[in-house]
């Protein structure tokens, strides 16, 4: 299977770059209802149980699980945070390619707010396109201007070694999951599920019909203090 896009897909991608006004207000009006549901639980999750949270959601998310969406929520503001958390820390926050939207330097802010909010032992969750990959396809389908659906909008291609640098330089501990080494020596550990499934990982073209060389490179980012 090739990586090619669908024609809504291709025409998604037309109305993003040549008309960003409309997808803004069509985005808007498709999360708004998630953006509600998230605030209002998260403002009411059960203190018993751990809390856990999505942002970047776009509407994809697991029960037990709260969405926050962009642009009611925005990752790089503290007081986006703290108006959404308030006190309360998170055990887990799963961010499913998302940071690859971001630069460098944005991402290494985001997991600095991630931090605060994350309680001692709890896991950031990442998923990001791989930049290692051997597949020229693939990194021509991902990378920032790239021809694959939200390409239009990637403002990085990162790496097991860009990510992980990243994490660490926020304080936090890094934990490889899923990823390609510049040898195109591909690596899949083992990681607990209740810090959030990823989606498009080495076996989604079961489930997602996606090519058969997809991957994401997936790494926990961990809070030990």
């Amino acid at each position: 299977m090739a990586f090619r896009d669908s024609f809504f897909h291709r025409y998604i991608k037309f109305v993003r770059m040549h008309i960003p006004i409309a997808e803004s207000l069509r985005h808007l009006l498709f999360v708004a209802p998630y953006a509600l549901y998230g605030f209002v639980g998260i403002r009411n999750a059960p203190k018993n149980l751990p809390l856990k949270i999505v942002p970047g959601a776009s509407g994809v998310f697991s029960k037990g699980w709260y969405p926050l969406e962009y642009p009611f929520f925005n990752l790089l503001k503290m007081s986006s945070w703290q108006k959404w958390l308030g006190a309360k820390k998170a055990k887990a926050i799963l961010m499913e390619h998302v940071l690859e939207h971001f630069e460098e330097q944005a991402i290494f802010e985001i997991l600095v707010n991630c931090k605060q909010f994350l309680d001692s032992g709890g896991v950031v969750r990442i998923a990001v396109p791989d930049g290692y990959n051997p597949s020229k396809e693939y990194i021509e389908y991902v990378k920032p201007g790239g021809f694959g659906i939200g390409s239009e909008s990637h403002e990085v291609l990162l790496t097991y070694k860009t990510i992980k640098s990243i994490i660490e330089r926020a304080g936090l501990e890094c934990s490889l999951i899923e990823y390609y080494d510049e040898h195109g020596q591909f690596t899949k550990n083992t990681c607990d599920a209740k810090y959030g499934k990823i989606k498009r990982d080495s076996l989604a073209k079961h489930h997602m019909k996606l090519p058969e060389n997809y991957t994401s490179l997936i790494v926990d980012a961990i809070r030990k203090d």
